[in-house]
């Protein structure tokens, strides 16, 4: 049983001498902890692949030829309908919407390590439909198998994104909680490279395998997560909530190794402190809800925070990288220069989210999200005005553009979002954030992904280069909201959070906050709390 004293459990765990360290001499001290959460992030490998190949298929001719229809203008070309490309590519976002929810609610209810293994299990069998899709017999059949195949997809990797998620940002202390989060950004343009450069290798061939051979990658992409549960222990604060206090500790030394310090600065004491005030409302763990998230007007600021947060990679422009190749096509490019456009543009992108990495750790989220939205603001106004005159050369200005914008967004606010995402919450109430948190994510990127097509589509809206104006006022916007209502919480702990949320501080007083941080080592809070 564990016992709290609530005077005891108001002290902030991060000591003075705590706070003072630098990010990489705390890395160094939690390595293996740090490797874990890593290790959990590479699962959004598997986001990062679907994303570039909804996007990037459509662009192969022999994809077209299987599941599209001919061009009317009469060249002999093929091009995808704008109904079925639009319902693609919110295939994975539609699935996600229905997995992100039933994530938050299964990693409650049976753990995070076990959530993580169904959601791979069922990740590699749905890859199996969207294979066998070009045996049906007709262009609608094969485009419906397909839909089908990607939103079952789209349920599993919702389940899994939001429970890694979840798990890293639990466990991990707060100096490197923030940037080891962050990697999912990398890891997802990584996964967007590997797809990208897999459906290349196969763009002048005009037999199935072309396209068949990128399906089949998503097995081999799937088997990760599917090898981590294998060594994954479950979360220690999922295992100390269901009173399992033995086992907790087992899976610490797991995650920290034997060699884990003993000085209340190792997961397990941390954790318990963390757990021992939440559990001074009186509510139950099991009993928790989704409406729990806004029950109390702080917990409601922040599970809003964490909403809006979730929305910035879609009001960026994340969506549109994502049909780099085919948007460029329609703009005059050939297959083969927008397909290597698109990977030049994923490089960039996974190099500047490596300097991402490091600037999470020395700049505040909250200014990585405003000065970094507010350059990709600009840059999309210009690309809009330029697709306002023709030109023989927009198609690479506006390719150009997309390469900048990507790059830009994975060094500050694409990593910054998912820090503030793992950050903000209530520790108990964080799967049930999480798996809200990825339901708003896909829920925006489906809708932009629906109707992104008949925006741009040569069949349909035909704005071409100037949905550039469109996304100027969406991240525009985005750069607003942030600064009037992202506070800065980098290197704050669960228990500070708790206490400048309920002390309802202005958004611009966090960066400035004290409270009771300062608080002697001697009188450190974990000596009085026992299990």
């Amino acid at each position: 049983m564990m016992k709290s004293n609530k005077q005891d459990t108001d002290f902030f765990p991060l000591a003075d001498s705590e706070r003072s360290k630098s990010f990489w001499i705390k890395f160094t001290e939690n390595r293996r902890l740090c490797l874990w959460g890593i290790a959990l992030a590479s699962c959004s490998l598997v986001r990062g692949y679907e994303t570039s190949f909804v996007g990037n298929i459509s662009g192969e001719p022999a994809f077209k030829l299987m599941f599209g229809t001919p061009d009317p203008s009469g060249d002999g070309s093929y091009i995808i309908p704008t109904i079925w490309l639009s319902l693609w590519s919110a295939s994975s976002a539609i699935g996600s919407l229905t997995g992100s929810l039933i994530g938050g609610w299964s990693q409650d209810a049976v753990g995070r390590k076990w959530t993580i293994g169904v959601a791979g299990v069922m990740q590699a069998v749905t890859v199996t439909i969207s294979y066998l899709a070009d045996q049906a017999a007709t262009t609608n059949a094969r485009g419906g198998i397909y839909f089908v195949g990607k939103v079952s997809q789209g349920m599993a990797m919702g389940a899994m994104m939001c429970t890694a998620q979840a798990y890293i940002s639990e466990v991990l202390p707060p100096l490197i909680r923030g940037s080891v989060v962050s990697t999912l950004a990398p890891f997802a343009v990584l996964g967007q490279i590997i797809a990208a450069l897999v459906i290349k290798s196969q763009e002048d061939i005009m037999e199935p395998i072309a396209y068949r051979l990128p399906m089949a990658t998503q097995w081999i992409i799937s088997a990760i997560p599917l090898v981590l549960v294998i060594f994954l222990p479950e979360s220690p604060a999922w295992l100390m909530r269901k009173g399992r206090f033995h086992q907790a500790r087992e899976a610490c030394l797991k995650l920290e190794g034997p060699k884990m310090p003993d000085d209340g600065n190792n997961a397990y004491d941390r954790l318990r402190v963390d757990i021992a005030r939440e559990s001074e409302d009186g509510s139950k763990f099991n009993e928790i809800s989704y409406l729990d998230l806004f029950r109390k007007r702080s917990d409601a600021r922040r599970t809003m925070i964490v909403l809006f947060a979730s929305t910035i990679p879609e009001l960026f422009g994340l969506p549109l990288f994502g049909h780099t190749t085919y948007f460029a096509e329609l703009l005059g490019m050939k297959a083969g220069q927008a397909t290597t456009l698109y990977i030049c543009g994923a490089v960039g992108g996974f190099l500047f989210s490596v300097l991402g990495f490091y600037l999470l750790t020395r700049v505040g989220r909250r200014r990585l999200l405003v000065f970094g939205l507010t350059p990709i603001a600009l840059l999309w106004l210009a690309m809009g005005i330029a697709a306002c005159f023709k030109s023989a050369s927009i198609a690479w200005f506006v390719g150009v553009v997309m390469a900048i914008n990507i790059c830009i967004a994975s060094a500050g606010p694409w990593p910054a979002s998912y820090a503030v995402v793992g950050e903000a919450s209530t520790l108990k109430l964080k799967a049930k954030t999480a798996g809200l948190a990825w339901f708003t994510n896909y829920l925006t990127g489906g809708v932009f992904s629906l109707f992104l097509p008949y925006i741009y589509n040569s069949d349909q809206g035909n704005l071409g280069g100037k949905i550039g104006l469109v996304y100027a006022g969406f991240t525009g916007f985005a750069a607003i909201a942030c600064w009037l209502f992202v506070p800065e919480m980098k290197d704050r702990s669960h228990i500070e959070l708790d206490e400048m949320f309920e002390a309802k501080l202005s958004t611009r007083k966090f960066r400035s906050y004290s409270g009771h941080a300062a608080v002697p080592e001697e009188e450190y809070p974990l000596r009085h709390v026992s299990s």
